[in-house]
């Protein structure tokens, strides 16, 4: 009865507003569509703050395709290079392009690629001259709450400092591209709001504000931004393609300054920004001063912080060992790169240094003993883009201050017009550091890795696409759980079908080997094992018609080390899709279960949710999960969103641990939110 309430509660939009004129959910799915693919064919657990940041900055603001320049089109971070540059050649060539299916005819563009720009591209001409310039002022109000409905057990013993809902509110002010301005508030579950150690309101709070195309001044950024240079080794955006399905998509995008509204409470700078041109060269720098959290192992006798053993990038502050490591250490950062663009060359050198007010030193292992030790740091680089025929030369070769080098280099060409090819060797010595690197590599960090990667993309037949890629490294030094230098291997095969009938769909299979710790037989000390994995999965999509769109997975993980027992895992689940046509109303509806007997066995799955949120779920243990949520419009302004989730794990007595802890084999979400535009 309880579930038949809440379903019911989340259907009555649909009565409440059908008679509003507008039909924006429809435009919203495009948008949920494509952080969908991209989302899945980044297997891993990603954070996808900074997707969600460059995605609602295009949905906010579309790139005007008939009046715009080349490096616009980089925003689009899901095209290749080739996609991109044939995208803006056939605009130069064929302009004005006055709808979005013209794009099909693209080389390396298909109705589908061509319908998933649909909300981010602008195809009205809103110049026509100085006199009739119109000034288009938008803003946008956006507040989300939500919570786990069950009491876990840190409220129940008081554990926390505040109530376990959790709030964001974000505020942009924009005119045309000249000008944007933007507030962030968030506070996380259990922290306090008001009281305790957040007497001033919300535990995090960002601001900024943002000048484009003034004079010699390409942008200039006051506040939170973030930056991106070359391939990442320096400076990398929180998001990047990584390997995935896009086999042939792994070169960073020009990202260079961005205002950021992220929740992400680390990874951000606080300060200015800027960019100066002089054609056909470029001039960009940045200072930042910001207080970062870190786990405390020294003070002096005033209480002043001198060492810390490692930062911590969670953001939560809701328990007090949480809040003791809040902001303690300040962090100045600065960086300067000079670039020289034309449309066949781009190249640049970069210098980033940062210092602390405390030392870092971590805690001594055999694996960390080339981590970054110390309060400052320096690190430069040079990165180059060069156009040659029909293929793209790529890299960036950068040092440290202690003469750690890393490099990376790489081939994109279309071989013919139906195969594409790319090709990327990297080297990140095991001594190699930087701060906010974030570049291609099977580790989270930029060091201690070698590797070679080749992927291809194949149009073999009509409406069949094959992907596939094979990836080899070595890892020179220790790692965590790895007591000697590992290597490894990933390979995978995806054949996608898509064409102009309801049906599509894709098969993937992948296969990832490792090394990793396993005792001696006599028990004494560690030696390395490979370990594999398996997977297989099948995604079926129907559209049954315009308001109704079926999707099907089944997924399996077949995990297997040396002189153990196989671990299997497996996922399945059936959404269903409701747009109504004469009603501003979606709903999303999932059924899942899965059934993952260890850990290593998990597998990864995105949901739709919110818009501007994510949920990439873990499948693991036995159980079962649905949602469904409802996206609705009232008037032409106002657009709600809410979702409710729940999961089962029937052999379970209690889920989570310590104050996480729910006493009970059911967690259940529910969340809420509104947009208002004007």
């Amino acid at each position: 009865m309880k579930k038949l309430i809440v379903i019911s509660f989340l259907l009555l939009p649909a009565f409440a507003y059908a008679q509003t004129e507008t039909n924006k959910p429809a435009e919203f799915d495009y948008y949920y569509d494509l952080i969908s693919d991209l989302a899945e064919k980044n297997e891993e657990e990603t954070d996808f703050n900074e997707l969600a940041d460059a995605l609602f900055e295009l949905w906010e603001s579309p790139i005007d395709i008939n009046n715009s320049q080349r490096e616009e089109f980089s925003r689009l971070f899901w095209l290749t290079e080739f996609q991109a540059n044939s995208l803006f050649n056939y605009v130069y060539l064929h302009k004005p392009l006055v709808t979005i299916y013209e794009l099909a005819l693209i080389p390396g563009f298909d109705t589908t690629l061509a319908s998933s720009l649909k909300p981010f591209l602008a195809f009205e001409n809103i110049i026509t001259d100085n006199r009739n310039k119109v000034k288009r002022v938008k803003q946008t109000l956006l507040l989300r709450t939500g919570r786990v409905i069950e009491n876990q057990v840190g409220y129940q013993e008081d554990k926390f400092e505040g109530n376990p809902w959790k709030t964001n509110l974000r505020y942009k002010f924009q005119v045309e591209n000249k000008l944007t301005a933007g507030i962030t508030l968030e506070k996380d579950a259990g922290e306090a709001f008001f009281k305790g150690s957040n007497k001033a309101g919300p535990d995090f709070y960002s601001g900024y504000l943002a000048l484009n195309n003034i004079s010699r001044f390409k942008n200039i950024c006051i506040g939170h931004y973030t930056v991106g240079f070359g391939q990442g080794l320096l400076m990398g955006p929180g998001f990047a393609m990584g390997k995935s399905s896009q086999t042939v998509n792994t070169i960073q995008k020009e990202t260079s300054i961005r205002p950021s509204s992220s929740t992400d409470e680390n990874r951000y700078f606080q300060g200015l920004a800027s960019t100066v041109v002089f054609s056909p060269l470029e001039l960009t720098f940045f200072l930042s001063y910001k207080k970062r959290d870190a786990n405390i192992t020294e003070t002096d006798s005033s209480g002043n912080v001198v060492q810390v053993s490692s930062l911590q990038n969670t953001g939560y502050h809701s328990i007090a060992s949480e809040i003791a490591d809040e902001k303690v250490l300040g962090e100045f950062t600065g960086g300067v790169r000079l670039a020289y663009n034309t449309p066949r060359i781009k190249t640049g050198i970069s210098f980033v240094h940062s210092q602390f007010d405390a030392a870092i030193v971590p805690t001594p292992s055999n694996y960390n003993q080339f981590y970054f030790n110390g309060n400052q740091h320096s690190n430069l680089g040079i990165d180059y883009k060069i156009l040659w025929g029909n293929a793209l030369l790529f890299g960036e070769e950068a040092m440290d201050i202690n003469g750690n080098a890393a490099l990376i280099n790489g081939i994109t060409t279309n071989l013919s017009g139906r195969l594409q090819f790319l090709g990327v060797h990297r080297y990140y010595s095991k001594a190699y550091h930087s701060f906010y690197g974030n570049a291609f590599g099977e580790n989270s960090r930029v060091q201690n890795e070698e590797g070679i990667y080749a992927g291809f993309k194949l149009v073999l037949i009509k409406h069949w696409t094959f992907s596939t890629y094979a990836d080899f490294y070595h890892f020179p030094w220790l790692k965590d759980g790895v007591d000697a230098p590992s290597s490894g291997r990933d390979f995978l095969v995806q054949a996608d079908y898509a064409s102009g009938n309801p049906f599509s769909g894709y098969f993937q299979v992948r296969f990832k080997q490792k090394q990793k710790n396993q005792l001696s037989t006599d028990g004494i000390f560690n030696t390395l094992a490979n370990t594999s994995a398996n997977r297989f999965r099948v995604h079926l999509r129907y559209a049954v018609n315009n308001q109704f769109l079926l999707q099907t997975r089944v997924e399996t993980n077949f995990v297997k080390t040396e002189n153990t027992s196989a671990l299997n895992g497996y996922m399945a689940y059936q959404d269903i899709r409701f747009t109504a046509q004469q009603w501003p109303l979606s709903v999303y509806l999932r059924y899942a279960v899965f059934d993952a007997e260890d850990y290593d066995a998990r597998i990864y799955t995105f949901e739709n949710d919110v818009l501007y949120a994510f949920t990439s779920y873990v499948c693991y243990k036995q159980g079962q999960r649905y949602y469904v949520m409802t996206k609705f419009a009232l008037l032409d302004r106002l657009d709600f969103w809410i979702k409710y989730s729940q999961s089962v794990y029937p052999r379970e007595q209690a889920l989570s641990s310590g104050n996480y802890q729910i006493n009970g084999n059911t967690r259940s979400d529910i969340r809420f939110q509104v947009i208002y535009s004007f």
